[in-house]
């Protein structure tokens, strides 16, 4: 455990054990230990505003948010987002540095196929300290309604009069 303000890096630790053996003769063994230090970016993924209601087959805006929540610049890679059973479109974004207490957005297109709950993962990619590729993700949960039955989409010429063509002569 750390202080919350130190700056990430490798840090050289040495400790010496000192023992007396069997036989009285006192030894020393020193160990350098290398002691890595890495900030983790603070941020939060969510809706920038309530998404509402979708509806089966029909398009609809994700309004996905990435947030720092940090003390620090973040430097943020891809942020992906996919849903279960749904069709999504531009769907990918690079972030970049994000600065404290900015945000940066993502409106990936949405076509639902099932109605019910719709799970869509988030996941942001990053470079850590130490030049790791890691991951956050996060589940976005939304309620999909049955479409319409097609009659609504489309009502044709029932109920409509008939339309007079005119004589010919």
């Amino acid at each position: 455990i750390v202080n919350v303000s130190a700056t990430p890096g490798a840090y050289p630790l040495k400790l010496s054990f000192v023992y007396t053996d069997e036989q009285g003769h006192r030894a020393v063994d020193a160990q350098v230990i290398t002691l890595l230090i890495y900030q983790l970016p603070q941020v939060e993924i969510s809706f920038y505003r309530d998404p509402g209601m979708m509806m089966m087959y029909q398009p609809n805006m994700l309004p996905v948010q990435v947030m720092n929540l940090g003390k620090k610049t973040a430097l943020l890679g891809n942020m992906k987002v996919t849903c279960g059973d749904a069709e999504v479109s531009s769907n990918i974004g690079l972030v970049g540095p994000l600065d404290v207490g900015m945000y940066f957005t993502l409106d990936p297109m949405v076509v639902p196929s099932q109605a019910g709950a719709l799970d869509c993962e988030v996941v942001l990619n990053y470079t850590d300290d130490f030049n790791q590729a890691r991951t956050i993700s996060q589940v976005l949960s939304l309620e999909v309604m049955d479409a319409p039955p097609p009659e609504e989409f489309n009502p044709g010429m029932e109920g409509m009069p008939p339309v007079d063509m005119g004589s010919q002569a």
